[in-house]
């Protein structure tokens, strides 16, 4: 072999290690995507879940008037007062309830959560910081075939920040010379997700649906039918 054929091939062979390391990481950036979106959503239910039962917990509240219509001369409906006091009151209670259910899930407690198929047995490992999964790359694809024939990519995901929380109003016609109102909480979680060899902060919003009452009044033309009002962002640190 010349000169020239070891150049060639050392060429060859120095061109293909950068391809291939090259492709390698393409497809672990694409592989994170993935993880991200599949943890996003399994924490997304969980918060739906623990939502839902800290508001049903909270009924009493609802009981409280939680806003006021302010109308025109005419009898429109112009706008949706809030009354900061017994809202704030309302918000503090779900955040705190909300931030203990998630304390007590990267502890263990799952009592009444539903975890996925592939969050469950000994894949799943719970730590006072987080909540440690060894996902198979065969679930994240939908492959039933390789799933258990496949390694598995171990994740953390926490829960970091605050939770945050407000009131939100949607007013709309409904028939003639009546307006619909519903109410619901919107609430904010921020988790960390942890991979091998990177860090994801993604912050993931709930919303629960509280009641909806019926009420005279028409929705004025400058608002085209609709409109929405949302009380102050209440915040709690997550400890």
């Amino acid at each position: 072999m010349n000169k020239k054929k070891i150049y060639i091939f050392i060429s060859l062979l120095i061109l293909s290690f950068f391809i291939a390391l090259y492709l390698t990481s393409l497809a672990g950036k694409g592989l994170e995507q993935v993880i991200v979106k599949y943890a996003t959503s399994e924490t997304e239910r969980i918060a739906n879940v623990i939502l839902n039962d800290v508001v049903n917990i909270d009924d009493d509240y609802f009981n409280e008037d939680l806003f006021e219509i302010s109308r025109d001369n005419d009898g429109n409906i112009e706008l949706i007062n809030f009354d900061t006091k017994v809202t704030n009151r309302l918000l503090k209670d779900i955040n705190d309830k909300a931030m203990k259910r998630l304390s007590a899930i990267e502890k263990g407690d799952t009592t009444d959560i539903e975890l996925s198929d592939s969050l469950k047995g000994t894949r799943l490992t719970f730590l006072d910081d987080g909540v440690v999964c060894d996902i198979p790359i065969g679930s994240l694809f939908h492959n039933g075939l390789i799933v258990n024939l496949t390694t598995s990519i171990p994740i953390r995901f926490s829960f970091i920040g605050t939770v945050s929380s407000n009131i939100v109003t949607d007013v709309k016609e409904y028939g003639f010379n009546n307006a619909l109102i519903e109410v619901g909480i919107e609430v904010t979680i921020k988790e960390k997700i942890t991979m091998p060899h990177s860090t994801e902060s993604i912050p993931i919003t709930t919303k629960v649906n509280l009641t909806t009452q019926l009420i005279q009044g028409s929705v004025p033309n400058y608002y085209n039918g609709a409109f929405s009002a949302s009380s102050q962002v209440f915040a709690t640190k997550i400890k």
